[in-house]
């Protein structure tokens, strides 16, 4: 009788002790692959309409199958699809935490905290930082326009690849973008 109590005790002792996931639930995670396809249902063979970046904060408000669903539901049309959907991803692509190279330092300036959802931040982290020091210094920008923009975004056309990011100053505008080459640090309109 005591061996089938001892059992799965130890199995749950075990498994808790040695990073048993944990049970996937709604709330706040954080995108911890290099970019997450997000789909019009929770299957990998849905429609991708948009993609996140790691260290990209997501709210889950269900999840289902292994996926989870970041966003309400509204009419398919404007992704050219019949129907209500809504956004999901992989709960495999996302973690409870931010990555540690995404979090903000001990003496980072301000900004730094408005940054940490940027697209490949921990890649671009000390360019970034850098040039939104630089366009807040000349009043191009404000600490506030970062925190409205939630940071740099890169500019999906030419892939991964390309070495241009946007923000927005002054207005979420197109009058308002402002871009970021992270190759070479320049900022421009």
């Amino acid at each position: 009788m005591r061996k089938a109590f001892l059992a799965p005790t130890l199995l749950t002792i075990f498994a808790t002790a040695y990073g048993a996931p944990a049970p996937l639930k709604p709330g706040d995670y954080w995108v911890c692959v290099e970019r997450v396809h997000i789909r019009a249902a929770p299957d990998a063979k849905a429609k991708e309409t948009s993609y996140n970046g790691r260290g990209w904060k997501m709210t889950v408000f269900e999840v289902k199958n292994g996926w989870g669903r970041t966003s309400k539901y509204y009419d398919g049309a404007v992704d050219g699809l019949h129907g209500q959907i809504a956004e999901w991803v992989p709960m495999s692509a996302l973690d409870t935490d931010p990555p540690a190279e995404e979090k903000p330092h001990a003496g980072d300036p301000e900004v730094t905290q408005y940054l940490t959802s940027s697209d490949n931040f921990g890649k671009f982290r000390k360019v970034m930082i850098k040039g939104s020091q630089e366009l807040i210094a000349k009043g191009t920008c404000t600490v506030a326009d970062f925190k409205m923009s939630g940071g740099w975004w890169q500019e999906p056309e030419g892939g991964a690849s390309n070495p241009v990011y946007f923000s927005y100053c002054g207005s979420m505008t197109s009058a308002g973008r402002i871009f970021l080459n992270v190759s070479t640090g320049k900022t421009y309109r």
